[in-house]
């Protein structure tokens, strides 16, 4: 059957939208691929950055205890030891 055949059956409107349909349908199957790499680049790029900034408060936390241990007299700092200078 051709697009003619289907539009003196089923009408002009009917098979332009069929024709609409199998065109949007080719252009998502050619995307897909694309798509995929770029949802996984992000994905990728999120867990990395969630790391980092896990790093970051970590150390920030450390030099916010530091800071306290050495200006503080009366603070209660059992984990902190300060770096002896080689």
């Amino acid at each position: 059957m051709d697009f003619v055949d289907v539009a003196s059956k089923l009408g002009v409107p009917v098979a332009v939208m069929v024709a609409m349909g199998l065109f949007f349908l080719s252009v998502a199957r050619w995307f897909r691929p694309r798509v995929d790499q770029i949802i996984d680049s992000h994905l990728s790029l999120i867990s990395n950055l969630k790391e980092n900034s896990d790093k970051n408060t970590k150390n920030l936390n450390d030099l916010a205890e530091r800071a306290v241990c050495q200006f503080d007299p009366q603070a209660h700092c059992a984990n902190y030891r300060p770096k002896e200078d080689k």
